[in-house]
């Protein structure tokens, strides 16, 4: 069964850089020592970002 919050993750060097060029980019809790952060695509999907802490 896939839950409504399934999404993309995409492992990035500079993720603050990345965050900083992305309009509404929102941080998300340290997960399994990767720092997170969420955007939308421009249709709604949930894409997530990730750097190792």
């Amino acid at each position: 069964m896939i839950n409504g919050l399934a999404h993309p993750a995409f492992l990035v060097d500079d993720l603050d850089a990345l965050a900083a060029k992305l309009p509404g980019a929102v941080p998300g809790a340290a997960f399994g020592g990767f720092r997170r952060v969420h955007v939308s695509d421009p249709v709604g999907n949930r894409i997530e970002l990730m750097q190792r802490a």
